[in-house]
């Protein structure tokens, strides 16, 4: 679009005024030059305000073609076929999102961009796909067009699904050293969320390995990080080896009582709520509701309720460490 068009698109007014001014300047000197009186100069006043006024909407209706031509341009994105190849629908939705993401940037390209781009979605296609379990799929990408615009037809052969051969969760620290915990420990591995002959879907194995952290972390072990976690895939036989190694820590016991944010409000209601008997063993679960009650009380907008992590990194090598526990609050009002 010119400049000149810019301009009328800003300011038709102004067109039509200059325009208006044109038209009856050249109709004051053909009246000096011919008839006169007011009848015949309001004619002309009027033929000249009808003209002018067709020129504006003849122009408002090319630049309005015009931005319709622009946004349409912009809009124009390519038509996407997919031939699933015997996906299931929760399979082929992860598909679509993917491709999706991709296909919206597409829109008037030059040839190269264009090229990576489709690359892009196959791409895309391929890493939804290996979510989904099938690491070993074969998938096209070739592109038509039509009379609205470019196509993209993707053929996707899946494949077989990737299937969990083996789980090894390790551990150590004193869950592993001490057979207090022996039992603890194979319930532990029994509630593993990704057992063997489970197809392997990577929600389903990050699900997995946080349900074993808060697993061994819930109670004693407040300490505890996964150091490890490993999905061997072995795309030809459509197989998966799993390893997971968690360390314990050592056993946590509660120690002395810190609060922060107290103002008004006497200490001895912290420990009316907050009460325990220092050496206890940590359980997430007695935080969580000391923190609900502390939440729930007039007293404060909010309250927080942790054990305090230790400066010394030695700590984590200790059969036993005692620990604050720190208590955070916010006074209402």
């Amino acid at each position: 679009m010119d400049s000149t068009s810019k301009f009328l698109r800003k300011s038709p007014c102004v067109f039509l005024m200059g325009l208006l001014g044109s038209v009856f300047s050249g109709s004051a000197m053909s009246q000096s030059e011919s008839l006169s009186g007011p009848v015949y100069e309001r004619e002309l006043q009027q033929e000249a305000l009808k003209e002018a006024q067709a020129l504006v909407e003849a122009e408002t209706r090319a630049i309005a073609e015009a931005e319709a031509e622009e946004a349409a341009a912009e809009l124009r994105v390519p038509e996407v076929i997919i031939m699933p190849g015997g996906l299931a629908p929760e399979d082929l939705e992860v598909v679509h999102s993917a491709i999706s993401s991709v296909v919206r940037q597409a829109d008037d390209q030059d040839s190269r961009e264009a090229d990576r781009i489709r690359r892009r979605g196959r791409d895309a296609v391929l890493s939804s796909l290996a979510t989904r379990g099938y690491f070993d799929p074969q998938v096209t990408l070739e592109v038509g067009e039509d009379y609205e615009g470019d196509t993209w037809d993707i053929s996707i052969e899946p494949g077989e699904k990737t299937v969990v051969r083996s789980v090894k969760n390790d551990f150590t620290g004193t869950i592993a050293n001490s057979p207090n915990y022996k039992q603890r420990l194979a319930d532990i591995r029994q509630d593993w969320g990704l057992p063997e002959g489970k197809v392997f879907i990577n929600k389903d194995w990050s699900n997995a390995k946080s349900s074993l952290l808060e697993a061994v972390a819930a109670d004693d072990f407040y300490l505890a990080r996964l150091t490890h976690s490993q999905a061997l895939i072995d795309p030809d036989e459509s197989s998966a080896e799993l390893h997971t190694l968690v360390d314990s820590g050592p056993a946590v016991r509660l120690g002395h009582t810190e609060v922060h944010g107290l103002r008004r409000v006497p200490l001895s209601l912290i420990r009316r709520y907050v009460r325990y008997e220092p050496g206890e063993p940590f359980s997430q679960q007695k935080l969580d509701e000391w923190q609900q009650t502390l939440q729930s009380t007039n007293f404060f907008r909010g309250a927080f309720v942790t054990v305090k992590k230790p400066e010394d990194p030695a700590v984590y090598e200790e059969d036993e460490a005692n620990l604050p526990v720190l208590v955070r609050v916010t006074e209402g009002p």
